[in-house]
């Protein structure tokens, strides 16, 4: 009977112990997310500097090229 109750005492320990590593793999598993969550947030929002820089530099050169057409056509029209 004492065998009995010490394999029983051992599965439940060892049972318990399963729960605790699984809750500590739900842990990790958590904190991994965030941290990936974390780098893509950062990734986007470097993406997302660029392309504004971007499109105000396109912007300006839009400006420019206008500006220059504008000059070629009232030198066209005063010769």
């Amino acid at each position: 009977m004492d065998e009995v109750l010490k394999a029983l005492l051992n599965i439940q320990k060892d049972i318990a112990q399963q729960k605790q590593d699984m809750i500590d793999v739900k842990e990790n598993i958590k904190e991994s997310k965030e941290s990936i969550n974390k780098n893509i947030d950062e990734k986007f929002d470097r993406i997302e500097a660029k392309t504004k820089q971007l499109e105000e530099k396109i912007e300006k050169q839009q400006n420019s090229i206008d500006f220059l057409e504008k000059q070629m056509r009232k030198k066209n029209i005063v010769k």
